[in-house]
């Protein structure tokens, strides 16, 4: 198993290498040259064992140099129940009848209930394998606040890695600023472990006025443990730095990877003894993570025979960065019988448009919508989506990314166009019709979906409806209802009710009315990073001055 740059064939990295390089110095992202197949008799040996131990097995398919050892040293630590919020890390589970066949997979079960917290969690419990003794590895994250939040969770004091955390000025708000930093004043507490481990009696009994405190076990003394509440995270001093950019969305969507092609810098900092690593899209880790996320959910559903062994499913995703198309895309090459992949898209129709007409712009007219992570295509995502589209054509790759920065618009060629609509269906919905979906799904299941799901929902009602044949279909669910508050109020809550309340007491009302936890991505403290605030040139020197000057203190 070997892994290439998505513009360049003639170099060839195995895991460990593709690791340590993260992205590729010379351009391109990281994919592998061939997949591994998967056969019926491989799905039947997994089928029994734990999450863990499939786990194990997938990643012996892509990394084949890693010992024994190694490959359960990453299970254990990515998939360690502690840092979850119960011992199912997921939990695959149909939910009828009021569609045909649908199957939910739920990864909305870390520290901050979003999929990147598995996923980051998976990338680091990887980078340790390669990390050698007195190295210093600075992690970056610049795909989206969730993404931030994730990886801010995962850092600790003892950490043999630094976070590096930019994004968008556009995106953050005093509120979204103390969130960020309320999640670090819990994660820097090297002494704690966060664990949402309750059982039903314990989170039956809990009084309604400490709905926002969390369970934090002391490390290395099972019998003690503390109860710290909203109020107890500020005195905590450390501050988070928090890199602010101003410019144009498609400029501060590709900065982050931008860093990771400056050979001078990574080669000055190498002489520190200092490493760059990305998480999230950035890292084919990631996608690894989801693979494996979606291949057991799938083992899980054929386990309990809600799914027929060879019978063939759907799977339908907001369309979000582009993550779980491209995962789609490599199960359905390694052998699953993924028979469509169907896309989801928010009003402002950026996936939508360039997935049915081939074209898309990066200056486009945008309106507020509930489910504003959809606005825009993720660049790296959509770059390895292309190459698989184009069979591995680096050099087609590379021009239409070209294209795309040099005349801010992508026009595909009518062959490539097909291919991309015979892979892939998608839709689109307004606000309206996301708040009236999770309003009407509340009251006929009491279940509360987010608004992503429930977009992705509308489109696949869309499609069952249309299909004569409809299949099985697996919905990966990426966040909690309590992350979009304002949404899901206002579909449940009555509005005179809901104008009366703030945001924490709408946070408080909703968890009532759901029996849903409160996940700590969504609670804030009294402190804010230290936000620096740039325009994207004056950004790029700060940032390499800072990770050159980082440890020389």
């Amino acid at each position: 198993m070997q892994y290439q740059s998505t513009i360049q064939a003639s170099r060839k990295y195995t895991f460990s290498q593709m690791l340590r390089e993260s992205v590729p110095m010379h351009g391109g992202l990281f994919v592998p040259c061939e997949l591994p197949k998967i056969d019926q008799d491989f799905l039947n040996q997994l089928k029994p064992l734990s999450f863990q131990a499939r786990a194990a097995c997938i990643i012996r398919l892509f990394a084949p140099e890693l010992s024994e050892p190694q490959i359960n040293q990453i299970c254990q630590t990515a998939f360690n129940p502690m840092h979850f919020q119960s011992e199912l890390l997921y939990e695959a589970k149909p939910l009828n009848p009021y569609l045909t066949n649908p199957l939910f997979l739920f990864v909305e079960r870390g520290p901050t209930s979003c999929y990147m917290d598995l996923t980051h969690a998976f990338s680091l419990a990887c980078l340790q394998t390669v990390m050698q003794e007195n190295e210093q590895w600075l992690v970056m994250t610049g795909e989206s606040l969730q993404s931030i939040k994730s990886l801010v969770a995962l850092h600790l004091d003892d950490s043999a890695w630094v976070p590096v955390l930019i994004t968008d000025s556009k995106a953050t708000n005093t509120y979204i600023l103390k969130e960020i930093q309320h999640m670090h004043s819990v994660a820097a507490r090297s002494q704690y472990r966060l664990s949402y481990a309750f059982s039903d009696k314990d989170s039956n009994d809990m009084p309604k006025q400490n709905k926002l405190a969390v369970e934090m076990p002391i490390i290395g003394d099972a019998d003690e443990s503390e109860k710290i509440t909203n109020d107890n995270f500020s005195e905590h001093d450390g501050r988070l730095k928090l890199y602010t950019i101003n410019g144009r969305v498609q400029d501060v969507e590709y900065f982050t990877q931008n860093l990771f092609y400056q050979e001078k810098l990574r080669l000055r900092l190498k002489e520190q003894n200092k490493f760059l690593a990305a998480t999230g899209s950035l890292s084919f880790t990631h996608h690894l993570a989801l693979i494996i996320i979606l291949l057991s959910a799938y083992l899980d559903l054929l386990k309990q025979e809600l799914i027929a062994d060879s019978e063939n499913f759907c799977l339908a995703f907001p369309n979000m960065n582009l993550d779980f198309l491209y995962a789609g895309q490599l199960l359905q090459k390694m052998g699953l019988p993924v028979s469509n992949l169907i896309a989801a898209s928010n009003s402002n129709r950026a996936i939508d448009d360039f997935l049915r007409q081939g074209k898309y712009k990066l200056k486009r007219r945008f309106s507020r919508t509930t489910a504003p992570a959809l606005d825009q295509i993720y660049l790296p995502n959509l770059e390895r989506v292309l190459f698989e589209i184009t069979e591995h054509d680096c050099q087609t790759t590379y021009q239409i990314m070209t294209d795309l920065f040099k005349f801010g618009r992508i026009n595909l060629v009518p062959e490539i166009k097909q291919k991309l609509s015979d892979l892939i269906q998608s839709g689109y919905a307004n606000n309206n019709q996301i708040i009236e979906q999770i309003r009407n799904w509340y009251l006929r299941t009491d279940y509360l979906f987010d608004p992503y799901t429930a977009l992705a929902l509308i489109v696949l009602e869309r499609f069952e409806q249309s299909l004569s044949n409809t299949n099985k279909t697996i919905v990966p669910v990426i966040e909690s209802p309590l992350l979009s508050v304002q949404v899901t109020a206002e579909a449940i809550i009555e509005q005179d009710k809901n104008i009366k309340m703030n945001y924490n007491r709408l946070l408080e009302a909703l968890s009532e009315e759901s029996g849903i936890e409160i996940p700590l991505a969504a609670l804030s403290g009294e402190q804010k990073p230290e936000v620096i605030n740039l325009d994207i040139e004056q950004m790029s020197e700060r940032i390499q001055a800072d990770l050159l000057k980082i440890g020389q203190n």
